[in-house]
């Protein structure tokens, strides 16, 4: 093999240019050495510090602790479903509870699921719009005894039509809401999407 004069000169070029590389990229560098100097003074400042520290770890502990056993009771409300329809289903169902204790009877004639939306970032909120007829009385006590259940469930909505039958009995679209667990919203949009 034969170099050409231009070769010749592209070799000339590079191997100084790879000797001043290496150079620059492997010189060792000089640091000074940092040196962490305390003085005695220093260093129980240092210690009586870390002391007050550890001395506060157990009320720490101890707070931490009583948050725990607060957030566990107030999750104890929340919808617990193998998927996002049976959480849907538990809240209808707990709903209907409330319908049909009222006295007399309350119940509905349509029902809407409502497309869940995020709350936070480990809940999501379900809801449910039924349109149901009944007296005032019956549905001051109504909304009572929702916000009485046990299921985190609430009102979300109440939209009130006029009376226009003799018992005085009023049309109203009131929509319910409930908490439920992220993860069933995220395992439902994971098999939407084809388990990706």
């Amino acid at each position: 093999m034969t170099l050409t004069p231009r070769d010749r000169r592209a070799l000339m070029i590079l191997v100084p240019a790879l000797l001043v590389y290496a150079l620059v990229e492997f010189w060792p560098e000089s640091r000074p050495e940092e040196v962490a100097a305390f003085t005695p003074a220093q260093a129980e400042k240092r210690l009586a510090s870390l002391r007050r520290i550890a001395a506060g770890l157990p009320e720490r502990e101890k707070v931490r602790e009583q948050v725990r056993e607060a957030l566990a009771a107030r999750e104890a409300g929340v919808i617990e479903a193998e998927t996002m329809a049976q959480a849907q289903a538990r809240m209808l169902q707990a709903v209907r509870r409330v319908l049909s204790e009222q006295r007399p009877a309350v119940s509905f004639r349509a029902s809407e699921m409502g497309q869940p939306k995020p709350a936070g970032e480990h809940y999501v909120l379900s809801t449910v719009t039924l349109t149901i007829e009944c007296g005032i009385e019956q549905i001051v006590n109504l909304l009572a005894d929702l916000g009485a259940q046990p299921e985190l469930i609430a009102t979300q909505d109440l939209q009130f039509g006029a009376a226009t039958n003799p018992q005085k009995n009023v049309p109203l679209r009131l929509t319910v809401g409930a908490l439920v667990p992220r993860k069933l919203m995220d395992a439902d949009n994971k098999a939407a999407g084809g388990g990706s």
